[in-house]
């Protein structure tokens, strides 16, 4: 059973738009959406099938995350956080897989090949 499944989520897209506003949705600048569909835009043209995109509640440095230390979603962070690391260090994004309801972040099995990111489908879009 997916991990959303698990926690209740039954949603299988997560919509991304501008003008700053949404319901359940990530909203963002215009000019933020604008380069997401640019970039989206031209990984389809030229044949990528599909395109993975990480979203971190906030950007996960230290600092930040010490500021957030209290949060009810300290430990829902703490499992992406290894991720936000790898993906700051090398700009590529880390194997991500569920492991005992767990999000677990490895790094590729070699630093050209990107295994499919497992816990894509299973990620929870926001916390209940």
């Amino acid at each position: 059973m997916p991990m959303t499944v698990r926690h209740g989520y039954e949603g299988k897209y997560l919509m991304i738009h501008g003008d700053c506003v949404s319901i359940g949705c990530y909203a963002m600048t215009n000019q933020g959406i604008d380069e997401i569909f640019q970039f989206v835009t031209g990984a389809l043209v030229f044949g990528q099938p599909s395109v993975q995109v990480s979203i971190y509640p906030f950007r996960m440095t230290d600092a930040n995350m010490k500021r957030h230390k209290y949060s009810n979603f300290k430990d829902f962070w703490e499992q992406l956080k290894p991720g936000y690391d790898y993906f700051e260090q090398t700009r590529k994004p880390p194997t991500v897989s569920v492991v005992n309801g767990r999000y677990v972040v490895s790094k590729p099995l070699s630093h050209e090949v990107v295994q499919p990111q497992l816990a894509s489908n299973y990620t929870l879009p926001e916390a209940k």
